[in-house]
């Protein structure tokens, strides 16, 4: 019987060593070989594919690469590699060049009751859990984390993970603690433990508050209840709604339409209110908060508010590689440098240093939209530094309209199309392969300057739609417009 006992004890003794083994194995899948595969699979496809190398002065590919061997090799486990690959990835400065986390992270990290802005020269708490109103809450200025300056610590442990052509408010957006944006700084692997030490100015004096990584994002049964009874002090995505909105104003003829999203509920969304937009003199369209989206969900509107019989997108240009102009280059180069002649050099040198582009040819579309039913009317259209990808295409297009003007601050410059390479580890890069021009012949690949700038992020602060309609055409109505 004592043998029988000893032979379970043993057994269930090796069953939970491996239940422990497996759990501690769960971001320790990727080995080191394999980063540095991985790693240099990447380099291979943004030497090769990446067009926007003239946005990042100083930079050499090359030397990067070897840079970051020891760097992801020595990572010590799956998420420190995935960092380290985004990082390697942020000194591209392209929105639209990153790298996405497997899904099998999910169940092993978490994250803070904090989210965190920037504004008027200060990191402020912009949401917090409810089981710290006692000392701090929403406003409050942030001084220190883990006794560094606050900036400096978001510009270290944020700002080198973002991807971001728009170097100013984009950058900063996606350098703070914020789950709803997806921002890396927010997570921590759970065996981490990790808490991070907080110096705040409040109403009633300094607070030095420890704020763990206890949300867990994929929460274990006996967490569940825990954490759904702490909440934050604000409801979450609360600032700003997110569904499409179409508001008029009668007496100013004036109407306001708000896309949240390029898809096919924009689309559905403009066909039923178009008739109604077409009774206007002035039609702003905010795009202030657009990300993206499918691209192809705003051809008819283009079509109705461009009065031209056709259409051709915003042109692009994409790398071009010759082997045989490449091999040219290189043995005039190093064996006959002196002997080559201009018209050589024009004809292979773009090969040889990777500076060779060819216009991406797009069809002319006819626009189906009779020029009776076309908008005659003034277009205003709001842009943000988070304007992006098929958002910023939507704004390029409009500008074919002699009657569009932008307004509003750089938008993200995350245009083009994204190569997508699968890593075996699960992790998606997506590196930007053309340049974009506007119809001026401007490049736009680091995002669309406005024709006026103003930054309407404070209009967006109270109220609701109705608020944010009137506050915009009051505004509008000072530009010296003619």
């Amino acid at each position: 019987m004592r043998s029988c006992n000893r032979k379970i004890f043993f057994v269930i003794g090796g069953l939970m060593i491996s239940v422990v083994a497996f759990s501690q194995n769960g971001l320790r899948k990727i080995s080191k070989n394999q980063k540095l595969y991985e790693l240099s699979v990447v380099w291979k496809e943004l030497s090769y594919n990446f067009a926007n190398v003239n946005h990042c002065p100083g930079l050499n590919m090359d030397s990067l690469y070897r840079v970051y061997i020891p760097i992801v090799q020595n990572t010590k486990n799956d998420f420190e590699y995935y960092k380290s690959l985004q990082q390697f990835l942020a000194h591209f400065h392209n929105g639209h060049t990153r790298c996405e986390m497997p899904d099998y992270f999910w169940d092993h990290l978490a994250l803070p009751f904090l989210i965190t802005t920037y504004r008027n020269g200060k990191l402020l708490i912009d949401n917090i859990g409810s089981h710290y109103s006692k000392k701090i809450t929403v406003d409050d200025e942030i001084l220190k984390i883990d006794d560094m300056q606050a900036m400096e610590y978001i510009k270290k442990f944020g700002s080198a993970y973002v991807s971001s052509s728009n170097e100013d408010e984009t950058l900063i957006k996606y350098s703070m603690f914020n789950p709803d944006l997806n921002t890396l700084i927010t997570y921590a692997p759970k065996e981490y433990k990790k808490k991070i030490r907080l110096e705040v100015k409040t109403h009633h004096g300094i607070e030095r508050v420890k704020i763990p990584f206890d949300i867990e994002m994929i929460p274990a049964p006996k967490d569940t209840a825990k954490q759904a009874t702490r909440t934050f002090i604000k409801k979450r995505n609360s600032s700003k709604e997110e569904a499409n909105v179409l508001l008029t104003d009668t007496l100013n003829s004036v109407a306001y339409l708000r896309i949240t999203h390029c898809d096919n509920e924009f689309h559905s969304f403009f066909q039923q209110r178009y008739e109604t937009i077409k009774k206007y003199d002035n039609l702003i369209i905010d795009i202030t908060g657009n990300g993206g989206g499918d691209g192809n969900a705003l051809i008819d509107a283009i079509f109705c508010l461009v009065n031209t019989d056709s259409i051709q997108w915003s042109a692009n240009k994409t790398r071009v590689s010759n082997a045989y102009y490449r091999a040219r280059a290189s043995f005039d180069h190093y064996y006959n440098e002196e002997k080559i002649s201009q018209k050589e050099k024009d004809l292979y040198d773009p090969y040889f240093f990777d500076t060779a582009f060819m216009e991406v040819p797009f069809p002319v579309y006819a626009n189906p939209v009779s020029p009776v039913d076309r908008y005659r009317g003034n277009i205003y259209v709001l842009t943000s530094s988070f304007t992006a990808s098929a958002a910023e295409y939507f704004a390029a297009s409009l500008k074919k309209n002699s009657k569009t003007l932008l307004i509003g601050t750089k938008t993200a410059g995350a245009t083009a199309q994204p190569l997508v390479v699968r890593l075996p580890s699960g992790i998606e890069v997506r590196i930007n392969t053309c340049k974009s021009y506007d119809y001026q012949g401007r490049d736009i690949s680091s995002g669309i300057t406005p024709d006026y700038e103003y930054n309407f992020s404070d209009l967006y602060q109270v109220g609701k739609s109705n608020g944010w309609f009137k506050n915009v055409y009051k505004y509008i109505r000072t530009l010296p417009i003619q």
